[in-house]
């Protein structure tokens, strides 16, 4: 199409320019017409006259041919026209169906995107309502763990919190020296293994306070210090006690024999007996009490003897 466009401009400028020369010659030839019909006037020789006329008719010859010359390139140059009138409107045409085939493909592609359109919007429809089905189940679900939350957290105070109280409960009753309480074990997990030592170490004190100790104060009490706890089967603390409560008893034995001993030889009348074992405490305090009584015994025997024998 642009050629075309062109080629008709191309052939525009040559028509101007041909005419444009047409004129120009023939301005000169009316002026070199006019020259001669002057000349002609003006001359009296006939042999010049005709020599002036054999000149003129020669320039209307050129004139004619000129114009004969530039009329068939006109022609020719109609002709070239009237075929690229007739390509222009073979492209014109062209250019009409595909056009119309343009525009029915731009139709068609409309109509494909609307459709597309409608099923889009479809389809976000049919996405929105899924959301909100999804939205609903996630709602409900967040509702369920809440309340097994809430069940799991009550069934774990039972199962721990209750426990743990009563284990503490039967602590402070063992810190007060109350042993008849009763541990109850519902589980065998780490509450209910600490339990289980809680118990273990109630019944170990209460064997130590209720039959070993009570045993031993009951001997004491009907004047035998002979016995002791067995601490063979005793560990940690335990044994530690058994084994003061033991020394203890070992050690008030010592002195009750001591003194014993001492007060049987006063009676028989014998000043020479002391205690000499290392005692501390109370104990060190009898054992000095003891002895000063048998040397002040013995200074007022000595005295009354000295006396009488004077």
């Amino acid at each position: 199409m642009q050629q075309i466009t062109t080629d008709l401009q191309h052939c525009n400028k040559e028509l101007q320019s041909l005419q444009q020369k047409i004129d120009e010659i023939s301005s000169e030839e009316h002026y070199v017409l006019e020259a001669l019909q002057a000349i002609s006037k003006t001359t009296q020789e006939a042999q010049t006259r005709v020599a002036l006329e054999e000149l003129s008719v020669k320039v209307l010859d050129i004139e004619k041919r000129m114009k004969q010359e530039g009329l068939e390139n006109l022609s020719k140059t109609v002709e070239e026209l009237t075929g690229l009138k007739k390509l222009l409107s073979k492209e014109v045409e062209l250019l009409r169906n595909l056009s119309a085939h343009e525009i029915r493909e731009s139709r068609t592609l409309s109509a494909e995107v609307v459709a597309d359109n409608t099923e889009i919007k479809a389809l976000a429809l049919e996405f929105e309502e899924e959301i909100q089905v999804s939205r609903v189940v996630i709602d409900i679900a967040l509702v369920v763990v809440i309340i097994l939350v809430v069940i799991a957290m009550s069934l774990l105070t039972v199962a721990v919190v209750t426990p743990v109280i009563q284990a503490m409960k039967v602590a402070q009753d063992v810190a007060k020296g109350d042993l008849s309480k009763d541990i109850q074990i519902n589980s065998n997990d780490e509450i209910g293994k600490l339990l289980i030592a809680m118990k273990d170490m109630q019944s170990e004190l209460r064997q130590v306070i209720d039959g070993d100790v009570q045993s031993l104060v009951s001997a004491a009490q009907q004047g035998d210090l002979s016995n002791q706890i067995n601490i063979t089967d005793k560990q940690g603390c335990y044994k530690t006690l058994c084994s003061g409560i033991n020394e203890l008893v070992k050690v008030s034995e010592a002195v009750v024999e001591d003194t014993s001993r001492v007060m049987q030889a006063l009676s028989e009348g014998n000043l020479n007996e002391k205690i000499t074992r290392e005692y501390r405490g109370e104990f060190n305090k009898l054992k000095i009490s003891a002895n000063d009584t048998v040397e002040q015994l013995k200074r007022v025997i000595e005295g009354d003897i000295q006396t009488l024998v004077g």
